[in-house]
């Protein structure tokens, strides 16, 4: 089937003071979220230490019906590497635009990425052009599907964390084995963070990743 390419107006928010910020974080969103909410779950943090970026998915849609609560997504499983290819070029360029916009003055550069956002995260961070300290795939798996094992390499200069809620009703005991196993196969170094809660980035759990882990 032929593609078109065309310009797109996207959105993102962000909290922090650029002109103190010592860690830069581009965050990514789960499906069905849009960015005016998500951001909130990270106004907990110090904003004279950190400067949070979070992009908006490219595909907006109703979430029930024709009417009523938006959400955004990043990609579906219709012609989904023309959509992985979008998404990064995407994050490419605002993370482009955010360096010269704030300057690149930052002691670490982190990718968080919740739920479809993790899958996101993960394929910009071995794909895309900007280099990175750490990718947090925060109630998400690794996809399955990059480019191994040229891409463990690239994996393996990051800290990988993977953080879970205890009562994750999208992330069970087996799918925690699987991908133990999965990455473990791959060769590559990560650990895992368990906090009390469900499939959601609470206040006290991602103070405390942040103490424990960064």
């Amino acid at each position: 089937m032929p593609h078109f390419k065309i310009s797109k107006t996207v959105r993102y928010e962000t909290w922090g003071h650029p002109e103190t910020a010592q860690e830069l974080w581009f965050v990514l969103h789960g499906y069905g979220q849009l960015v005016p909410f998500f951001i909130r779950k990270f106004q907990v943090l110090d904003p004279e230490k950190y400067l949070i970026i979070a992009p908006e998915g490219l595909h907006r849609f109703y979430q029930k019906g024709f009417y009523g609560r938006v959400g955004a997504s990043w990609m579906t499983k219709e012609d989904r590497l023309t959509d992985i290819a979008d998404y990064i070029a995407y994050l490419d360029l605002l993370y482009g635009h955010i360096i010269k916009e704030y300057g690149g003055n930052y002691s670490k550069k982190r990718i968080l990425g919740f739920s479809q956002g993790g899958a996101t995260a993960t394929r910009w961070a071995v794909q895309g052009k900007a280099t990175w300290d750490s990718l947090i795939l925060w109630a998400s798996m690794m996809p399955e599907d990059l480019n191994w094992p040229i891409d463990t390499a690239r994996l393996n200069e990051l800290q990988i964390s993977q953080a879970v809620g205890d009562t994750d009703e999208f992330v069970s005991d087996d799918r925690l084995q699987k991908e133990l196993g999965f990455l473990n196969e791959k060769g590559i170094e990560f650990d895992q963070f368990y906090f009390k809660g469900n499939h959601d980035i609470p206040e006290v759990a991602l103070k405390e990743f942040i103490k424990q882990r960064l």
